[in-house]
């Protein structure tokens, strides 16, 4: 694993990309996001914190953040025409869900954090949405003999949030892929990270977690009851995995197979110490695989995706580029 050095904070500062809590990757993705809306121009949110006493108080200026407006009208946060296109199609048709149907997808985030994971997803898979004969290639290359052709994207998906038929809760895939292949209709349901350091607060526990665990038959002994404490990096890892479970025999019959994918770059350790942590829990990895923002990104240059996937890894994985800047 290829890992990055925090730039310096006299580099970070200059360029509006300087955040205390980030540890190396988050710092070189900040400051990619921040070199980006430069090069394009984006105005900057002006940041505020509402503090206990009703005062207000304005926080230092961070690039990766686009004025929300601006980023709304004109979809800066998004690197295709085509792309755009998903996302306007995806939030007016959540505007007419209601109650569990309803995705949870935060304006805010989607339009104007450069840094978020969500809208790097439309990003990764907008292109992919608009063109299933590209997606089916990429898949097929991606994995192998299991998908014939891909039939359906979406995202933050979920079976049913809340649905005692699966895991109870409300986990969703950031994306979500229907193929058919060899073995009948399948799925891949995609947990996309980019800057995330996993040191997130558990999810509640509940008992259907252990009923899905066991009856899947595809954890090592002793694991399901480690796993059932909710320990904190991989614990997201778990409830999406079973999600996939669920869905799937032995569990349910939604689907003949599925696949549960965690796509993440190759520099951020603290999302390959998680995979790593989990993988070592199962005695079946076929329905857990891990894939790198680079290997999805060399498969689409493979499969000649277009020009939007230079600007994809420039955005993204464009290190590189940073590695030498000092002030």
């Amino acid at each position: 694993m290829n890992s990055l050095k925090k730039p310096l904070a006299s580099v970070l500062d200059a360029h509006q990309a300087l955040h205390k809590t980030d540890d190396a990757f988050a710092s070189n993705a900040r400051l990619l996001q921040s070199l980006w809306a430069k090069k394009n121009d984006l105005p900057i949110e002006q940041r505020q914190m509402r503090l206990k006493d009703g005062t207000v108080r304005v926080l230092p200026p961070l690039r990766n953040y686009v004025q929300l407006d601006h980023a709304m009208q004109h979809g800066s946060n998004f690197l295709t025409k085509t792309i755009r296109q998903a996302v306007t199609n995806e939030m007016a048709a959540n505007e007419k869900r209601s109650g569990a149907d309803r995705k949870t997808i935060r304006p805010d985030r989607l339009y104007s954090n450069l840094l978020s994971s969500q809208p790097m997803a439309f990003n990764l898979f907008g292109e992919l949405k608009a063109d299933l004969g590209l997606a089916s290639r990429v898949f097929k290359r991606l994995f192998q003999s299991r998908i014939s052709e891909v039939t359906n994207i979406e995202f933050e998906y979920s079976p049913g949030r809340g649905n005692a038929k699966y895991t109870e809760d409300r986990s969703a895939f950031d994306v979500f892929v229907e193929y058919t292949g060899p073995n009948g209709k399948g799925f891949v349901g995609i947990e996309v990270k980019y800057a995330e350091n996993m040191n997130v607060e558990p999810a509640k526990f509940r008992d259907k977690y252990k009923v899905v665990a066991e009856t899947s038959g595809v954890f090592v002994p002793g694991a399901i009851e480690a796993l059932c404490a909710m320990p904190k990096p991989i614990e997201q890892l778990w409830r999406d995995h079973l999600l996939c479970l669920s869905m799937q025999p032995p569990v349910n019959t939604d689907y003949a197979e599925g696949a549960f994918v965690f796509l993440y770059p190759q520099a951020n350790k603290a999302c390959y110490d998680a995979v790593q942590g989990y993988a070592k829990r199962l005695a079946n990895k076929e329905s857990f695989q891990s894939l790198t923002m680079e290997a999805f990104c060399d498969a689409l240059h493979a499969e000649e995706a277009g020009g939007w996937v230079e600007e994809l890894h420039e955005r993204y994985l464009g290190f590189d580029r940073i590695a030498s800047m000092s002030l």
